[in-house]
């Protein structure tokens, strides 16, 4: 008891205090900025929230916006929210990425200009004369048919 009174007389004299709690010192990092990883999580800084991704480069430049087992990951929704899929039908995710998948070509720009307008291998391309029928290449400059993934 004595020590313990001893003690609290110290603190009280030598105005010590309590340590503040420690920063988080992913808020401030690179990683938060660039990936959405701002918080700190068995010694490794991770993305907790949507909202964590959401602020980041990665969802800004590439759809990255849906947390995932701490990461920032690609989703159908970021994917079609981003003016890649309006203009050239990358609005399906897949393995970490936006693609071209099923009828996500027909709509888009590229469709309507170039002929790109099947879904394939990942990306839009001119895989037959029917896609570059109704292209503005085919209208303006007669390449209405389908050749090596162009309207040629």
């Amino acid at each position: 008891m004595r020590g313990l009174l001893v003690a609290l007389a110290l603190t009280g004299l030598f105005g010590c205090k309590p340590r503040p709690a420690p920063v988080d010192l992913c808020r401030d990092s690179r990683a938060c900025k660039d990936r959405g990883q701002c918080t700190s999580r068995d010694g490794r800084c991770v993305a907790l929230t949507n909202a964590d991704c959401q602020q980041s480069a990665r969802c800004r430049d590439f759809g990255d916006c849906t947390v995932h087992d701490g990461e920032c990951v690609v989703s159908d929704e970021t994917c079609r929210a981003r003016e890649e899929c309006k203009k050239s039908g990358f609005c399906t995710a897949h393995d970490g990425s936006c693609v071209a998948r099923g009828d996500d070509c027909k709509s888009t720009q590229s469709c309507k200009t170039f002929g790109q307008c099947t879904a394939k291998n990942g990306g839009c391309t001119a895989d037959t004369d029917a896609d570059c029928a109704g292209s503005t290449a085919c209208q303006t400059e007669k390449k209405c048919a389908a050749r090596d993934g162009e309207c040629k």
